[in-house]
Parts: structure tokens; C-alpha cells; sequence
């Protein structure tokens, strides 16, 4: 089946107070998110990323976890951060944290993970 489009789900909240807890948590060792580590540095995206979104043959958006519909995030919710894909099916997790994690922080390696996806 083919995916019609793709959602990379942060391990946080988009509120200004879901953004300040990650990043204590982020300096306190206490909170990580792999794809926050692929998707920006710290004064915002990175331009490569963006890139990527903009050149993907399928819609992909990132979205916190309180940005989520019900259903996205009864998926997402203990997997975050992860990659939703909807097809005719309905919504499913198509990469796990340990994916992500395997990227290390390299845009060109969550994209090739991504073009993998739609094989």
C-alpha cells in the first residue's frame, strides 16, 4: 500500500511551556528527542531539512505531541519521537525512535530512510 503522507512527531509538547520543559530537560540530560536532533539546530530548522520537506514526493509535516488528532496520538503517544504514515488503512507508526536514533543527526540519512519508505 502506498503512503499517501507522513507526520514526524516530536517528544514534546509545541505550548511555550511544553518547549521550555524540553529544553530543561535537554540540558539536564533528562529529555532527548532524535528528531528535534535531526530537524534543527538551535536557533530553529535547519535549511536542510526544510529542503527535505519541500523536495519529498509525499506531504510531510512535523508535529508536536499536543498538535496531534486523537488517533495519531494514541500511536505516537509512548513511541514519540517517531514517523506516522497514513494509507488507506488509517494512520501507523513507520519508524520507530531506534530509527530515527540511527540517523544520528544527519538530515541526508533521515532521507534516505524516508525515500526507503516508499518502496
Amino acid at each position: 500500500m502506498a503512503y499517501q503522507q507522513f507526520i514526524g512527531v516530536y517528544n514534546a509538547e509545541g505550548s511555550l511551556l511544553g518547549e521550555i520543559r524540553y529544553a530543561l530537560g535537554k540540558l539536564t540530560g533528562t529529555r532527548e528527542c532524535a528528531l528535534c536532533d535531526i530537524s534543527h539546530k538551535l536557533a530553529g530548522e535547519k535549511e536542510s531539512f526544510t529542503v527535505f520537506k519541500d523536495n519529498f514526493p509525499r506531504p510531510f509535516f512535523n508535529r508536536h505531541l499536543d498538535e496531534l488528532e486523537p488517533e495519531q496520538l494514541a500511536l505516537a503517544k509512548d513511541r514519540a519521537p517517531c514517523i506516522l504514515a497514513l494509507d488507506e488503512e488509517g494512520w501507523q507508526v513507520v519508524a520507530t525512535n531506534q530509527h530515527l536514533k540511527e540517523c544520528g543527526r544527519s538530515v541526508k540519512r533521515f532521507s534516505e530512510l524516508m525515500h526507503s519508505l516508499l518502496d
